[in-house]
């Protein structure tokens, strides 16, 4: 019976290999027909797309030759160099301007692409335009256009511009080209507008794929969104290859660069575009098909009379559930859940949990989320599932042992004892620190690992769990890498040990008026020492006694009227109880100390250096947009302790020092007639002249306009 079986699978095998072998020749070569196909068209698509983007590239390049020509009319035209150099009163330059306007008329209309020129003077701040005559910058509608130039510091600047002026009805969009007069741009800025509708039906014609850049990359006209927006997550990739045509991801580039990359051309196109209208595959893509479909349906009719298959998969579904379940056990046990069935679960899972002890010990990986923030998903769960499986198979390994993952640093052992002897605490001991030396060289971290008593009853097993994490909670003590036992845990603190301690803690201050910061960790080792020692203490106790240690240490600081928040920047105490281990804490209060000494011991004019670095920047920007939050982001400090420095050091608020400047240099510029009460509210600092206008009649009682009247006339008036 069993060699007829034994037939039938062979068989079973044979048929089976025979129709895949067949299925997957006939696969393979109708795949490399297709291939080769597919290869040679595309190839075809792609020198087709190659000569059309090299087309528009001389498009772009005779464009900007033509915009480089139209700039260096501009840079000759004497009236436009003369008005800049010497701007004058406005109705001698009246003529000049009207020129100016003609010259620009005369070259859109020998332009067909040019819709229009703005030309600024940064020295009277008029801009002067085809649609508009004159008009202040802060009045033009297109003031964007130049104000994102000046914020460049570029020689020059592409930019695509909406409409062609924000009053005008047809809405013509434009790209503008903004260049410095002279190149540097010292005396103002030219403005040349170009109809984006030119660009898109003359350069770029019926092409959808092309992208136009400038110099920084920045794309200034697309056809294709889609394109646009591939580029823009993948633009480093993209311009950091060195070939002129490649293939990314889904996409066939073509990329091609001015002089000097002054502007840059791109054809991104969809390699599905490239692909479609080869229409040469269908006839064996409906064989490839058609064979797929017979002999699938072969292979179904064939296993489904194959109940041994059936029989195998249920077999691998329940070893695969069967793990699960184990853990699953595991976890109700150490929860203490009532099992009234356990006997029947346990030779279900085929478990062996017959012994005479029971004893639990939980691993816990130190830092372990810190080392989380480092990886990636996939790496985490890899981490994770390798220390798992290494604790898992080294107890199973050795002992009757059954290990889950009860949280994502935790992993838990429970092991079961056929007798409670030396040897077996030896070996569970030397099994652990060889684990703990294991994931150390392997992993490059530290596991600290909780061993609870002996229990003789499977409901007990819960008892062994909660030893075994209050263990755990002892690392503070013994540090990371430590095995802690249950029974070795303390149980209360002897009073005189506490004398003995409080007594140390008080001398710290005297420490810190000597700046003896050795004597001070001297005193710290002894504490430490003397709780280890005994083996008498509580994890309450050690952070009561850091948190009188740390109270000590503020005492004397008000004591001595020192600002240790400047220093520090956050709550001491919180950051005291925030580090797990003890030689942390330690190091945490020293540095604290050294800090101390270190205001004790420096001279006195050092200590009001903030303050005097405050006021420099306040003095320094006080004439723009400036308020306590934006100086305390600039100088890093919180906006409390700014205002009490301000006042300490002033004898004023900030806001009232802020106006005092302000007025101070008003007054000053009231003296000349050509500034208006606006400029010189902005000039100030003001954000609007309204609010100029309340501040200086507070301080100086009367309005502005009033004031420059008298001024003026007390100027006038002849002396006696």
């Amino acid at each position: 019976m069993k060699r007829l079986q034994l037939l039938n699978r062979l068989k079973d095998r044979s048929i089976f290999l025979g129709f895949l072998i067949i299925l997957l020749v006939s696969i393979g070569v109708i795949l490399q027909y297709d291939h080769n196909m597919r290869s040679e068209y595309m190839s075809e698509r792609m020198y087709s797309y190659e000569k059309n983007h090299e087309k528009a590239y001389s498009s772009f390049y005779l464009f900007n030759e033509k915009t480089d020509s139209i700039y260096r009319q501009l840079l000759l035209n004497r009236n436009i160099t003369e008005w800049l150099n010497n701007p004058g009163e406005l109705i001698r330059d009246m003529y000049m301007l009207s020129e100016i306007q003609n010259s620009f008329l005369d070259l859109i209309n020998s332009h067909s692409s040019l819709v229009s020129i703005y030309l600024h003077n940064r020295q009277n701040n008029i801009v002067i335009s085809t649609p508009f005559m004159l008009s202040e910058l802060g009045n033009f509608p297109n003031k964007e256009i130049f104000q994102k130039f000046y914020d460049s510091s570029q020689s020059f600047l592409w930019q695509p511009y909406g409409t062609e002026m924000k009053t005008n009805a047809n809405g013509t969009r434009i790209i503008s080209l903004t260049m410095g007069v002279p190149l540097h741009g010292s005396k103002g800025a030219v403005s040349i507008n170009f109809n984006e509708a030119y660009i898109y039906n003359q350069l770029m014609g019926d092409m959808d794929s092309l992208l136009w850049l400038d110099s920084n990359n920045q794309v200034l006209l697309s056809k294709n969104k889609e394109a646009e927006q591939f580029f823009n997550s993948n633009k480093e990739e993209i311009l950091g290859k060195r070939q002129t045509s490649f293939i990314y991801k889904e996409y066939f580039i073509i990329s091609s660069a001015a002089e000097k990359e002054s502007w840059r051309l791109l054809t991104l196109l969809p390699l599905s575009t490239l692909q479609a209208g080869h229409s040469g595959i269908s006839a064996y893509m409906y064989f490839m098909i058609g064979l797929c479909f017979a002999m699938g349906l072969l292979l179904f009719l064939y296993f489904r009379f194959v109940r041994r298959a059936q029989e195998l998969d249920v077999q691998v579904k329940l070893q695969r559930n069967l793990d699960d379940s184990r853990k699953g056990l595991v976890m109700e046990l150490l929860n203490g859940k009532p099992l009234a069935d356990l006997p029947d679960k346990l030779k279900e899972y085929e478990m062996d949990l017959s012994g005479s002890g029971y004893q639990v010990v939980v691993f816990q990986i130190d830092d372990y989320y810190n080392y989380l923030l480092t990886k990636s998903g996939s790496e985490r769960l890899f981490m994770n599932k390798i220390i798992y499986n290494s604790i898992k198979w080294t107890f199973a390994l050795r002992f009757s042992a059954y290990a889950v993952n009860t949280e994502p640093e935790k992993i838990v052992v429970l092991l079961c004892w056929e007798g409670t002897g030396e040897d077996d605490a030896a070996r569970l001991e030397d099994a652990i620190r060889y684990m703990q030396d294991d994931i150390k060289a392997n992993c490059g971290l530290t596991v600290c690992a909780g061993v609870s008593e002996v229990r003789h009853k499977p409901d007990q097993i819960h008892e062994c769990y909660a030893h075994a994490v209050l263990a755990l909670d002892y690392k503070v003590i013994y540090g990371k890498h430590s095995l802690i036992y249950y029974r070795r845990l303390p149980l209360n603190v002897p009073s005189s040990c506490l004398n003995v301690i409080s007594k140390d803690i008080h001398k710290l201050g005297d420490c810190l008026r000597e700046g003896r910061l050795d004597r001070i960790e001297e005193i710290l080792n002894g504490v430490l020492e003397q709780m280890i020692a005994s083996e008498q203490f509580t994890l309450d106790w050690i952070h009561a006694v850091f948190a009188n240690i740390m109270s000590a240490i503020m005492k004397f600081v008000i004591e001595q009227r020192i600002d240790i928040n400047e220093h520090c920047n956050e709550d001491i105490f919180i950051t005291l109880y925030s580090y797990e281990f003890l030689e942390e804490k330690k190091a945490y209060v020293l540095s604290i100390c050294s800090i101390i000494i270190r205001q004790l011991q420096s001279p006195p004019e050092e200590k009001n250096t903030t303050a005097k670095l405050i006021v420099e920047y306040i003095d320094k920007h006080f004439d723009q947009p400036l308020s306590l939050s934006m100086l305390a982001d600039e100088l890093s400090l919180s906006p409390s302790y700014l205002s009490v420095a301000i006042k300490h050091h002033l004898g004023i608020g900030f806001v009232d020092y802020i106006n005092k400047l302000r007025i101070q240099k008003a007054l000053k510029l009231l003296e000349y007639d050509d500034m208006t009460i606006q400029q010189i509210a902005e000039q100030c600092g003001y954000d609007t002249v309204h609010t100029f206008i309340r501040r200086f009649k507070k301080t100086c009682l009367m309005p502005p306009n009033e004031y420059r009247v008298k001024t003026k006339a007390a100027k006038t008036i002849p002396q006696k």
